[in-house]
């Protein structure tokens, strides 16, 4: 359950907001899609998930003679307490043998992104078809629900010229991930 809010502040710009039920299952030690398995616990007592994101797009309209592209620059914040997946109440690292495994309890996870498109040939006239390429970079603390701390991502894409053709598009991507290694790793938070 949640809303999301999105302000078309000019042509170029646009900000999107969301806030969402941070735990839709609710509470429970077994599997979270069997306690919510149609997606229809309407709950509103649970630590919220928040999102915001800033679009800033070039060459957007139909028709514009450029070629059109977009940068998003978001970040999200939930404020639920989650387990530390490398850290114990003192700070000592899980991988420790001496750090007695009692794990870290983190309020809340956060993380930002950024996104950027570009079209870098266009078939005709067509606005929908042509060759773009597309780049991320989240960064996010790891806990249980963002597992990798850095990615980058970058990808291309072909869409067809001929709209008849089962197959309209081909993205072949590259990602690179970075998971910090335990022994250089320091706390961001514990409570």
């Amino acid at each position: 359950m949640g809303t999301r809010l999105r302000a078309d502040v000019s042509d170029n710009l646009t900000l999107i907001g969301g806030l969402f039920d941070g735990d839709a299952a609710g509470p429970g030690q077994d599997d979270p899609q069997l306690r919510d398995r149609y997606g229809v616990n309407f709950r509103v007592n649970d630590p919220p998930l928040v999102l915001a994101e800033a679009q800033f797009l070039w060459n957007g309209k139909k028709g514009d003679p450029g070629l059109d592209g977009k940068f998003k620059l978001g970040g999200w914040r939930h404020f639920g307490t989650f387990t530390d997946e490398r850290f114990t109440l003192s700070g000592v690292s899980l991988a420790n043998p001496a750090s007695g495994g009692v794990t870290a309890n983190l309020s809340g996870d956060f993380g930002v992104y950024s996104v950027f498109e570009q079209k870098i040939y266009r078939v005709g006239q067509d606005d929908d078809r042509g060759v773009g390429v597309f780049g991320g970079h989240p960064i996010a603390r790891r806990t249980a629900i963002s597992s990798m701390s850095i990615q980058m991502r970058a990808s291309s894409s072909w869409v067809s010229a001929k709209v008849d053709r089962k197959i309209n598009s081909v993205s072949p991507e590259a990602m690179r991930a970075s998971r910090r290694g335990l022994r250089r790793s320091t706390p961001i938070s514990s409570t």
